[in-house]
Parts: C-alpha cells; structure tokens; sequence
C-alpha cells in the first residue's frame, strides 16, 4: 500500500520506522505485563519499596508516551531515550537500595523493557542495553 498510494508513500519513512518499532514495543510491552504482575506480589508481600521503584516504572510509562509522540510528529526520540535511561537509572538506585526477591524481578524487568524501548527508538541493540545498564547487570 506505501509503494502504490501517493499519500501513504510520502510517509514510508514513518511506516519504516514503526515496522522497525513493533516488534520492540510487542516484547515490551509482553515484559510489562509481567513486571506490573511482579509489582503487585511486591505490594502483596511487603517487601521495601524505595521511592525510585515507582518513580522508574512512572518514567518508564512517561517514555513510552513521549516516543509515540515523537512517532507521529516524524522527530528524533531525544527526550523519549532521555527518560527511559532516567527510568533505568532509578531502577539500579532502587536495586541498590534493597529490594526483596519480587522487587529485584522489577528492576531486572525494567532494564528489560527500557532496552527494547530504545530499540524501538532506533538505537542498536548494544546501544540500547548499554544505556538501560543491562550489560552492568542490573
């Protein structure tokens, strides 16, 4: 449909960029379900909850809102990629701190969709667990 209609093909870029995106954004959203189920084992149990936790899963939201902005408005993800490495940031703060067992499945979950939320972006993979702070193994 973008190679033969005239408006659609004007915007194969964009369509481009959210094919790219998709498959990123599926499994980070599929690791967001899970890590919204781990917060809640989380609550259930009792387990320390140190403010950058929530703060991180906020940011992370935050990101995902801004990069689909950026999306339709045909821009460069900056301040999207800016927030998501905030989220993760918060997040090792929070590990470091102390998390109980479903506490430190959350922050693993958030480097993990932080990652593919600036895949999604357009970075590379190593790029982008560079920067969620995967590779320092949070």
């Amino acid at each position: 449909m973008a190679v033969l209609s005239p408006w659609w093909r004007r915007r194969r870029e964009l369509l481009g960029r959210y094919e790219h995106a998709a498959d990123h954004l599926e499994l980070a959203f599929v690791n967001a379900r899970g890590m919204v189920r781990r917060s809640v084992s989380l609550l259930d149990a009792n387990e320390p909850v140190p403010p950058d936790l929530p703060r991180s899963v906020e940011h992370f939201g935050q990101a995902l809102r801004l990069l689909h902005r950026d999306f339709l408005a045909g821009r460069v993800p900056d301040i999207a990629r800016a927030r998501a490495v905030q989220a993760a940031g918060e997040a090792r703060r929070a590990y470091a701190e102390g998390l109980g067992f479903s506490g430190t499945i959350v922050v693993s979950q958030l480097g993990i969709v932080v990652s593919e939320t600036l895949q999604a972006s357009g970075l590379d993979m190593a790029e982008a667990n560079r920067q969620a702070g995967i590779a320092a193994g949070i």
